[in-house]
């Protein structure tokens, strides 16, 4: 296969997982929100930061109506996931903490792709539960470059 088609095929693959991606979203998000509420969590926040080709998310802190962090360690939801390298979808039993990386992960990956690249990003994937509302902050790094000439001033 030459270059030019087998990047064709990389990126016709690419748009069909995303796509499949946003869709699979939207069901994970409904099944992490119920599982918060069954759990009495008011609000989540998750961390982020990634730069130099890696990248990762930090442990979740889940509050309560009053706003106190509480434990939702025994808490498990089901999502989907794709397998690795496929487009393909399975369906799988996780702990909360988990769901959540992967649902974090699974946003990143569709409005920030390369947030763990170069300079990279980071910020928090936050979640209203009552309100039914998830957002994903993300503060991008850059480098800024300057050349001045020196010296042969009069």
């Amino acid at each position: 296969m030459e270059t030019r088609e087998w990047m064709t095929d990389y990126f016709d693959k690419q748009k069909t997982r995303n796509a499949r991606l946003i869709q699979s979203f939207q069901r994970n998000k409904s099944a992490i929100l119920d599982g918060l509420r069954e759990a009495n969590v008011a609000s989540v926040e998750l961390n982020y930061d990634g730069m130099g080709d890696s990248g990762c998310l930090e442990g979740a802190t889940y509050y309560s109506n009053d706003n106190k962090p509480i434990d939702c360690s025994d808490t498990k939801v089901a999502i989907e996931i794709f397998e690795i390298g496929s487009t393909m979808i399975m369906r799988k039993s996780m702990p909360l903490a988990e769901a959540l990386e992967t649902l974090a992960y699974d946003a990143l990956e569709v409005h920030h792709p390369g947030w763990e690249i170069n300079e990279g990003a980071y910020g928090i994937f936050r979640i209203e539960v009552e309100e039914g509302t998830m957002a994903l902050c993300c503060s991008l790094r850059s480098t800024d470059y300057t050349e001045t000439e020196i010296g042969g001033e009069e």
